[in-house]
């Protein structure tokens, strides 16, 4: 039975409204000696089935930073690809400016982890051909849009466009509007003046009826392509996983 697994409990469906989008570790933020930047392919694959098993997270996140992939990066995403097709989990792959992401959605189908499996963040301010983001969205990935309430970034009308003109191409299951939220933009970190976690449901919505888009499409990008996007049934483990040392069990 597919769940959408979180810190706390397996939440099951039918609906949850979600706001979409994830933050990770990346080189210039974590520590140099983080294990994730030392650990082998077969030790990182380990850690990150642990980590959906033990309930620390309920998706595999990773981070296309340039093309063409190579290196340490290669590893991380093959890692990521294996614990996918090991446990189930959805990968949500951040998509970063200069990378196409039909190439890193083609690295993981490639290697056997189906295209609705996959979660391409932030394509809305990273990928300004629209004709990318039609063409991933086609093959069967979900697009996280994310650049709402980011005006250094565009504007919420130039959000909506973009929303309206997949949803106009027949791809509105395939959405899942997000806030690219930080300390500096939740209230509840002191912050009276931040847009925080209503404004998806409060102000962006609204904007999106006023641009004419249907109550059963905005119903359809924030409760049912979630669930979509998010849940899975587990995989029963199939082999013994040994943690290198120092990794928590």
């Amino acid at each position: 039975m597919k769940s959408i697994r979180t810190v706390l409990a397996d939440i099951s469906p039918p609906a949850i409204f979600s706001h979409c989008h994830e933050h990770l570790w990346i080189k210039r933020g974590a520590p140099d000696d983080c294990p994730v930047f030392s650990l082998s392919e077969e030790e990182l694959t380990g850690c990150f089935c642990r980590d959906i098993r033990n309930r620390r997270c309920g998706l595999i996140k990773a981070a296309a930073e340039a093309e063409p992939m190579s290196g340490h990066s290669r590893l991380l995403h093959t890692a990521a690809t294996r614990a996918s097709l090991l446990t189930n989990a959805p990968v949500l792959c951040h998509i970063d400016r200069g990378v196409n992401p039909l190439s890193r959605l083609a690295f993981y189908t490639d290697l056997g982890v189906a295209a609705e499996s996959m979660i391409l963040c932030r394509c809305d301010r990273a990928v300004y051909d629209l004709s990318l983001h039609i063409a991933a969205a086609s093959q069967g990935a979900f697009l996280e849009y994310d650049t709402i309430a980011r005006p250094k970034y565009h504007s919420d009308d130039t959000e909506c466009r973009i929303i309206a003109r997949l949803i106009a191409e027949g791809l509105g299951h395939r959405l899942l509007p997000g806030l690219d939220t930080t300390r500096e933009r939740l209230r509840a970190y002191n912050n009276p003046d931040a847009p925080g976690l209503s404004y998806l449901r409060e102000c962006f919505l609204p904007r999106l009826r006023r641009a004419g888009i249907a109550e059963e499409r905005l119903r359809l990008i924030t409760e049912v392509n979630p669930v979509s996007a998010f849940s899975f049934a587990l995989k029963p483990q199939q082999y013994k996983e040994r943690p290198p040392s120092g990794d928590p069990t």
